[in-house]
């Protein structure tokens, strides 16, 4: 794979490590500069600075290497974070400060020749949150 460092926090990754590629949207001053090209995080440490919108319905894919434990953990932060940008939203501290970038839908080749499976990111809500 072509994912050398984190788009996040721009350390390497090491063997082992558990890291995500998603699409960005590109900015107006963006467009054609990054082409197809996914950014890379490490999972779950660098999802809240990655800056990209987790949407209800999201989907993510796992490689059939990843054992559950860590799949799970991975939607949950994905979860708490989609639960962090509504809150950031809707609490007026938006207009503070840039949105969250829309990821756009992108399939791994990897992942499509190895048919990974794609689960959903789960539906927490405030009350969730608190419990």
């Amino acid at each position: 794979a072509s994912h050398g460092c984190c788009g996040a926090c721009h350390e390497f990754f090491l063997v082992g490590t558990l890291c995500m590629g998603f699409a960005r949207t590109p900015t107006a001053s963006e467009e054609g500069v990054f082409g197809d090209e996914p950014l890379w995080i490490h999972v779950p440490r660098c999802l809240p600075r990655a800056g990209f919108a987790v949407r209800r319905g999201d989907r993510v894919g796992f490689s059939p290497f990843i054992p559950q434990y860590e799949r799970d953990r991975v939607l949950e932060e994905l979860a708490a974070q989609r639960l962090r940008q509504e809150v950031w939203r809707f609490s007026g501290l938006s207009r503070l400060a840039p949105a969250p970038r829309q990821a756009r839908p992108w399939r791994y080749p990897v992942a499509a020749m190895q048919g990974w499976p794609v689960l959903s990111i789960p539906d927490r809500t405030a009350e969730d949150a608190v419990e």
